[in-house]
C-alpha cells in the first residue's frame, strides 16, 4: 500500500495508519455522525446527524475491510454496540455504560417503592 508520494512496506504499518487515519475523521464529532462522551470516553451515533443510513453503513463496511484485513482499531464504542452485532438483548447496565446518569436514575426508578404516576406527574408506555 502507498500514500500518495509515499513509499511504504506494508508491515501493518501503513495499512493500519490508513484505516485508523480514516476511523479518525469518520469518528471527529465535526462532522455530526457520532457524539462523544467526556465522562465515558465512548462514541455514540449521533441522533441530529443529517446522514442518511447508507453513510453509516459505509462506515460498518470501511469497519469490516479493517477486521478483514487483520487490523485492530482503537474504537470506544459501547458494549451495547457489539452485543447488538453479536444478537444479544441490551440490558439497563448497556444503557448506564453509555450515559451514566441516565442508567443511575432509570435505575432509581425501577427500585422507587411509592406510586410513581402520581409522585412524579410521569407515566411511561412502550409504543409499538
Amino acid at each position: 500500500m502507498k500514500f500518495h508520494g509515499e513509499e511504504g512496506i506494508d508491515a501493518g504499518g501503513v495499512q493500519k495508519e490508513f484505516f485508523q487515519l480514516i476511523m479518525r475523521e469518520i469518528f471527529d464529532p465535526r462532522y455530526g455522525m457520532f457524539t462523544y462522551a467526556e465522562d465515558t470516553r465512548l462514541y455514540w451515533f449521533n441522533h441530529i446527524s443529517l446522514e442518511n443510513e447508507l453513510e453509516f453503513e459505509l462506515v460498518g463496511v470501511v469497519l469490516g475491510l479493517a477486521i478483514y484485513n487483520s487490523v485492530i482499531l482503537d474504537l470506544h464504542l459501547p458494549m451495547v454496540v457489539y452485543k447488538k452485532l453479536m444478537g444479544y438483548q441490551p440490558t439497563l447496565d448497556d444503557l448506564t455504560q453509555m450515559n451514566p446518569q441516565l442508567g443511575r436514575g432509570l435505575a432509581e426508578l425501577l427500585r422507587y417503592q411509592g406510586d410513581v404516576e402520581a409522585d412524579f406527574c410521569r407515566t411511561f408506555q412502550v409504543w409499538r
